[in-house]
């Protein structure tokens, strides 16, 4: 089962979160603990202070015991609150003795010598005080002393209060109780403004560092979030150098420089491989192996023409700065038309079409990148020439076929290449252009794949060098439709003538090519053709003649 994902940053600003709020909490947790304390404190100081001064006055003259006027001189002169009470009960609940008193009287009215019921009462506070007790009362199974309802927190008229409820002796095994109420804000009031100051405070601080855990999570992961989507392009193999993603983080920074080395030393492999048989292992997840397989390819092999002389005049760093840019331009318009280059042999180029990655038109892209180069060489060859360089041109040689393609060399060292006889065919292909004085050449499967987008002429039937079996080749021209009427002229008349030769009418054969050759002055094909029908009409071939020409040279 695969785990959900959760990015760097939400984890961080989680992780601070939980820290702050648990040690908030831990806070507060002591603070709420300290505040009922004190409180209990308080309740339990206050209870004493009253219960000890009437127990204190009562064991001073016990036979006055259930005198109201002595009660109430019992608990007068004891200040609880500005705004608190103080109850003496009997065992019957009724009151004895208030510290609420009018005109000097020892009870008011309503309270006097009458038990407390709150539907009966006028006062309310008192009456809600006694019905809460009476409750927890009922409840107890213990004596008054042993139980935990001798004080509680109620409301009236949306107003806290606190109630205690002490037990008194009053003689002859009677018990009855004093009653304190005071509102909970003339004790209390301080201790709740600083509780919610500080549950305030706690909560500024938990927010507060929320927002201080984002912006620092932001400055951690946000480089690690664009670490990741550099990684993402190695991996595509999108080397471009890129501004250096720094962080404030030393690990992640230095992560960022091991990064950006990396993809430094992959631009430079990326000059010894193909591009695309790298990005295919990385998305195959496998690692490189001796190996090849069966395709159908295109391949192209270039040379300049007359290297050895160029070579002879020109001071070796030259020549090494000048090959580099022809070189790299050239390399440059292959793979812009989906080309493998292969290697490099001197001045030479070999590249294919269809592999790594497979695309069924390859012969037509290396038709097309074959036109391409020429076209720039010929915009290169003006420059060079103006900048005192010499001027050359290039042949070019294209064949399709099925190949074997795949890493050859041993287990350290490998080379991915194609080999097999179409490979060998391009390469005599490429050298038999100086026979025809043409620039590129296509093999017969070549121009079969591409004759519906391409102008090409039917050049002649060759065994090229090492081969018995003839083929025909084809001079590439240019792209459908681009072809100048001159050239559409030259091209027929010498096809027409072709015919007639290879139909042993070497007489109208040789008029066509002088014709042929009156258009176009400088094509050699015309000038080789009319050599041969001078030859054969002078020594006519066998009879089982075909037509082939064998090449005698690479």
């Amino acid at each position: 089962m695969k785990s959900k994902k959760v990015s760097i940053r939400i984890s961080l600003v989680a992780l601070l979160t939980i820290l702050i709020l648990a040690t908030s909490l831990t806070i507060l947790s002591v603070s709420a603990t300290f505040y009922r304390n004190s409180i209990n404190w308080v309740i339990e100081t206050l209870s004493r202070k009253v219960t000890d001064h009437v127990m204190d006055k009562i064991q001073a003259d016990k036979t006055k015991i259930y005198s109201p006027e002595y009660l109430r001189k019992a608990i007068d002169g004891v200040e609880v609150s500005p705004n608190g009470k103080i109850f003496v009960l009997n065992d019957k609940y009724t009151i004895m003795a208030s510290s609420e008193r009018k005109n000097g009287e020892i009870l008011p009215d309503a309270y006097a010598n009458k038990k407390i019921f709150i539907g009966k009462m006028e006062d309310g506070l008192l009456a809600e005080s006694f019905l809460k007790f009476e409750k927890n009362e009922k409840k107890k199974d213990r004596k008054l002393f042993k139980r935990k309802f001798d004080h509680f927190d109620y409301w009236h008229k949306y107003r806290k209060y606190i109630a205690i409820y002490e037990p008194l002796a009053m003689g002859n095994g009677k018990e009855g109780y004093v009653a304190i109420i005071i509102p909970y804000r003339d004790y209390f009031s301080s201790f709740t403004r600083n509780n919610i100051v500080l549950y305030g405070l706690a909560a500024f601080f938990v927010i507060l560092t929320i927002f201080i855990a984002m912006k620092l999570s932001r400055k951690i992961s946000e480089p690690l979030v664009e670490l990741a989507a550099a990684t993402e392009k190695i991996r595509d193999f999108e080397l471009e150098p890129s501004p250096h993603i720094g962080s404030i983080m030393k690990e992640v920074d230095d992560m960022s420089v091991a990064i950006d080395n990396m993809r430094s030393g992959l631009r430079s492999f990326k000059k010894y491989v193909p591009s695309d048989l790298v990005k295919e292992l990385i998305s195959l997840n496998k690692e490189a192996s001796l190996g090849g397989e069966k395709k159908n390819l295109t391949v192209f092999f270039s040379d300049i023409a007359g290297f050895t002389t160029i070579s002879e005049k020109l001071p070796p760093e030259v020549l090494v700065e000048f090959l580099g840019e022809y070189l790299g331009e050239m390399s440059q318009i292959i793979m812009d038309n989906k080309g493998t280059v292969d290697k490099y042999i001197g001045d030479a180029v070999m590249a294919f079409w269809g592999a790594p990655v497979e695309f069924p038109d390859h012969a037509l892209q290396g038709a097309k990148a074959a036109l391409a180069y020429q076209k720039r060489l010929k915009e290169l060859s003006a420059i060079w020439t103006s900048q005192g360089k010499p001027d050359f041109y290039s042949r070019i040689g294209l064949n399709t076929g099925d190949i074997i393609v795949g890493n050859m060399g041993y287990e350290k060292r490998m080379n991915y290449t194609v080999i097999g006889d179409a490979v060998n065919l391009a390469s005599r292909l490429e050298g038999i252009n100086k026979t025809y004085g043409t620039t590129i050449i296509l093999g017969e499967n070549t121009y079969n794949d591409v004759k519906n987008q391409m102008e090409t002429r039917f050049l002649d039937i060759v065994a090229v060098k090492g081969k018995s079996k003839g083929i025909k080749i084809y001079e590439l021209i240019s792209e459908k439709g681009q072809l100048d009427d001159q050239r559409g002229s030259h091209r027929e008349i010498y096809e027409k003538a072709l015919k007639q030769y290879l139909e042993r009418n070497f007489k109208d054969a040789k008029a066509g090519f002088t014709k042929a050759k009156t258009i176009l002055k400088d094509d050699l094909a015309s000038d080789v053709f009319i050599q041969r029908c001078d030859d054969f009409i002078n020594n006519p071939p066998d009879k089982d003649w075909t037509g082939m020409y064998v090449a005698k040279t690479k």
